[in-house]
């Protein structure tokens, strides 16, 4: 049977595994030792309540709840100033139930400022917020981009006072974007909210989509292409309001839409746009994904939407599309639920089935002519572990928001092409790309992409090698 100690160093060194399966491995803790064992244990992990054991030992903690555990717990944060707020609060917390946080003044004051976050969430603010998302076309990416600048950890309170709003259709929008996202405590936060107040299903609607096409106007063709490695595509679409129009729209992942080139026809050659990317998938006829992607970049652009595009967005549709983020759920998929030991297969048929996703840095090649020097004809994740690392740490972790943004396109695109296992798998990696705890070198995509790409750059650097 496994030790309290050898649990708490798989929670710590599995930072891919699910919630499920960390409150499982919590309850198998709980049962593997007597209390006073158990007490030991946790008051000798307090010395780095940042890692990612930090939040089963104070789970641990505060379920034992004994005066001298809590006063280890009070001593070890003196030093720890500096975890995220999500795990300070938690800890202050339970300092704070006890009524023994005016023991450590430094520490109610940091308990106070972290309170006084949380305050200026107050009714009368959320009221005017709500009011905003009904009156403002673009109310909704408002208060997303507003949200996203608040601390994680206050993120779901913040939701969660929703409750004692009136909801309205922004708000009711505003809501199931977030019952639909990737981050676990604000899908459990909106759909509380949306529960609590009986409002429609908490599936999420394509607020963008929807009201797209469901204006007075026709979509008569559409095409969306798939991303190539630097997550560039195109989308085309063509409608009739009276008078009918045409666009090809150039889109880049983390720009938005930055150009388009439209003309009065329904006829436009959108042939051109294939022969450019021969390797690029493409979808013809699928409006709601077509325009749900459109929204998406609209939100990303934010008010940097150039003008010209603004202008034939407007041409086409009536007005410019309600920002949104990219499509975030499968219908009946939970991405929380996968097994991590289905992951390196899962990952390894993602980055399979994108052949263009390849870094191609210089640092990637440099990496990849070391390994050369080696005799070395491929990369090897264990074997060259500290090559995998170097080139995450340089490289790769500064784009790794880059391909979470891809991976949610594409499991819409694969989703709309009915490759269910392939859309459900890319959605499971970008959901974790969401998360910073698997947001690592261990990563199973993270780790076929570096592979693809060190393989990539090795067959280039044998080439240019003079035999």
């Amino acid at each position: 049977m496994e030790t309290p100690e050898q649990i708490l160093d798989s929670l710590r060194d599995h930072v891919e595994w699910t919630e499920t399966e960390r409150d499982a491995a919590f309850d198998r803790m709980i049962q593997s030792a007597d209390l006073d064992v158990l007490e030991t244990v946790a008051v000798l992990r307090l010395g780095n309540l940042a890692l990612a054991d930090g939040d089963a030992v104070l789970r641990l903690i505060e379920a034992i709840g004994s005066e001298d555990v809590l006063t280890a717990l009070g001593q070890a944060l003196l030093g720890q100033s500096d975890l995220s707020a999500d795990r300070d609060w938690h800890a202050l917390s339970i300092l704070s139930d006890a009524e023994r946080l005016g023991e450590w003044p430094d520490l109610a004051e940091r308990f106070a400022e972290l309170e006084e976050i949380f305050e200026e969430a107050d009714t009368s603010s959320l009221e005017e917020w709500a009011a905003t998302m009904q009156d403002d076309p673009d109310g909704v990416w408002v208060a997303l981009h507003g949200l996203s600048m608040v601390e994680p950890a206050i993120r779901p309170s913040i939701v969660a006072s929703l409750a004692n709003v009136p909801l309205n259709d922004g708000l009711i929008g505003f809501l199931e974007v977030l019952a639909g996202g990737p981050d676990q405590d604000l899908r459990r936060a909106a759909r509380e909210v949306l529960e609590r107040q009986d409002s429609s299903p908490t599936k999420r609607i394509q607020v963008a989509s929807e009201a797209a096409l469901t204006r007075p106007h026709t979509i008569d063709r559409c095409l969306v292409t798939g991303l190539d490695g630097e997550g560039r595509g195109v989308i085309c679409i063509a409608t009739n309001r009276g008078i009918a129009r045409s666009a090809i729209f150039e889109c880049d992942i983390t720009r938005g839409i930055f150009s388009v080139v439209g003309e009065e026809s329904l006829n436009q050659d959108w042939s051109q746009v294939l022969s450019l990317r021969p390797e690029t998938e493409y979808l013809i006829d699928r409006p709601e994904l077509t325009v749900s992607l459109l929204a998406g970049l609209v939100g990303i652009a934010g008010p940097d939407l150039p003008s010209h595009v603004t202008d034939w967005l407007d041409q086409l549709f009536g007005q410019v599309l309600t920002p949104h983020p990219f499509p975030g759920t499968i219908e009946g998929f939970d991405p929380a639920t996968v097994h991590h030991g289905l992951l390196p297969s899962l990952a390894a048929e993602v980055v399979q089935a994108c052949p263009t996703w390849i870094d191609q840095s210089s640092l990637t090649l440099e990496l990849a002519k070391e390994l050369t020097g080696k005799t070395y004809q491929s990369a090897d994740p264990v074997r060259d572990a500290g090559a995998y690392r170097y080139l995450f740490e340089h490289r790769l972790v500064g784009r790794l928001e880059t391909y979470r943004r891809m991976l949610y396109w594409t499991s819409a695109f694969w989703n709309a092409q009915e490759r269910t296992e392939l859309a459900q798998a890319a959605l499971t990696f970008a959901w974790q790309l969401s998360d910073a705890q698997h947001s690592v070198p261990a990563n199973p995509f993270v780790v076929e992409l570096t592979t693809r790409s060190l393989n990539a750059a090795i067959g280039e650097s044998s080439l240019s090698t003079p035999q």
